[in-house]
């Protein structure tokens, strides 16, 4: 039973089967046409560390902070489930070629449409909840129109080269980022302030490691159905010369300015830092590897930035406790990222313990 049936049936804590009636199969079937699992664990915790460090930066009230957490967050699910939709029905034909699975297959255009046009509805729902501002309309309206461009032709951008790389960036991380500023007034309020740029190059970056990554693990079937995008028209060690590079000449100093901006009223994140660099230095000091793909141009040593933690387990995890130890009404933050994305601290746990154990074995070797 894949992980989104898991999901669906948490709760009966049993396969589907007769008895539970036709309304559980259309929830299964729903969960894993918006695909949660290529979101949920990678896009949305830097988002919630984007709006605990706002929270933190404007000391605002918990009360409201947590309600409008709450319509960002739906809003956002709503969108980002909505881009995944509307993408696999526009690759039904080029992943069908390329043998690869597509949740769209065999639904037909109708269906296709009311659920897009249900989640496009729940994405602007919150403003019957919240007085949302007009350029949070406008940012949110944004959000839903790169995953369209980049999925439906003509324009079809996923096919254009750079054009398909910052339009996907935009949808993934960096409009998000604007939405949860402009929520929370910071926009209107900081405009003059380092924070915001900081936070939306910070974005940025992680935004074009997410879809290099992504066209990296995709770049044989896309090969395979004739798609043409930026990974399949370089060559696999010109890719990988230019991941490292940016790993290491982009994505460390963006991060590191925005721990040194946050540093005053949010330490943890310069903390989190100092630890996951120290962590994956260890790593290539004990000749640890990553790789995207079983490709053996996509093995790389291992080093600071080669991988997503910094962003979905490091910085979301420090920012919520930082913002619990402002206030006790904030605890259950810590306490939502570790169950909700268990995963990514498992992840995280698995890999220290190997590099504990490594260092053990090399120690005792030397000696």
């Amino acid at each position: 039973m894949n992980f989104v049936r898991r999901f669906a049936v948490r709760g009966e804590g049993r396969p589907l089967d007769r008895e539970a009636g036709p309304v559980m199969p259309a929830v299964v079937r729903a969960l894993e046409a918006v695909r949660p699992g290529n979101w949920w664990f990678s896009k949305i915790p830097p988002l919630l560390a984007v709006v605990s460090l706002d929270i933190l930066r404007e000391r605002a009230d918990p009360a409201h902070a947590q309600l409008l957490l709450g319509c960002f967050l739906w809003s956002i699910i709503a969108i980002a489930a909505y881009g995944h939709v509307i993408n696999d029905a526009f690759d039904v034909e080029s992943d069908a070629s390329a043998g690869k699975p597509n949740q769209m297959a065999g639904v037909s255009r109708l269906r296709r449409t009311a659920l897009c046009a249900a989640l496009l509805f729940a994405g602007f729902a919150p403003a019957l909840i919240v007085d949302l501002s007009y350029l949070t309309l406008l940012l949110l309206g944004l959000n839903c129109l790169w995953p369209t461009i980049y999925s439906v032709p003509p324009l079809r951008l996923k096919e254009r080269g750079l054009a398909g790389l910052a339009c996907d960036m935009l949808g993934s991380h960096v409009t998000p980022t604007l939405v949860a500023l402009s929520m929370f007034g910071i926009i209107s309020q900081r405009g003059s302030d380092w924070f915001v740029p900081i936070l939306v190059l910070w974005s940025a970056v992680l935004g074009v490691k997410g879809i290099l990554h992504h066209q990296v693990q995709d770049r044989s079937n896309d090969i395979r159905s004739g798609t043409v995008t930026y990974a399949t028209r370089a060559s696999g060690e010109a890719l990988s010369r230019f991941l490292t590079i940016f790993n290491l000449g982009v994505e460390l100093p963006v991060s590191a300015a925005l721990a040194y901006i946050t540093c005053d009223w949010a330490p943890c994140v310069a903390v989190a830092l100092l630890a996951y660099c120290a962590l994956e230095t260890a790593k290539y000091r004990l000749g640890f590897q990553f790789a995207l793909t079983s490709e053996a141009w996509t093995i790389r040593p291992s080093v600071p930035f080669i991988n997503e933690t910094f962003y979905v387990f490091w910085v979301p995890l420090a920012a919520a406790l930082q913002l619990a130890a402002s206030g006790l009404r904030w605890i259950w933050l810590p306490v939502l990222l570790v169950l909700g994305f268990y995963p990514n601290v498992s992840a995280q746990w698995t890999e220290i313990r190997s590099v504990l154990r490594v260092a053990r074995l090399k120690m005792g070797g030397a000696s």
